[in-house]
């Protein structure tokens, strides 16, 4: 009888900076990015502010005036922060 060695989970592939949606939010974002702020128990950034998305699901947001950061820390990953650091105003 073989046996066969499979991992039950694997660490979450880091997102390439092609996979990440840097944007203006949607109303919906800033929903995404209200619950996020909650979730890991930070304040909402202050408005204008922009998101980043993997996947469609908002991940990170960053305060445009003020430069605060709120992460999901699943998604805190390098490539993630790096997008957001260079998105401005126009996008």
């Amino acid at each position: 009888m073989s046996t066969q060695t499979t991992r039950a989970t694997e660490a979450p592939a880091e997102p390439s900076p092609g996979d990440i949606a840097v944007r203006t939010p949607t109303a919906m974002d800033q929903l995404e990015l209200r619950d996020l702020a909650h979730r890991v128990g930070e304040p909402v950034p202050e408005q204008p502010v922009v998101v980043a998305a993997v996947d469609g699901q908002v991940v990170a947001g960053r305060s445009v005036p003020t430069g605060v950061v709120v992460f999901d820390p699943a998604h805190a990953s390098a490539p993630v922060r790096d997008a957001l650091r260079r998105f401005d105003r126009h996008g």
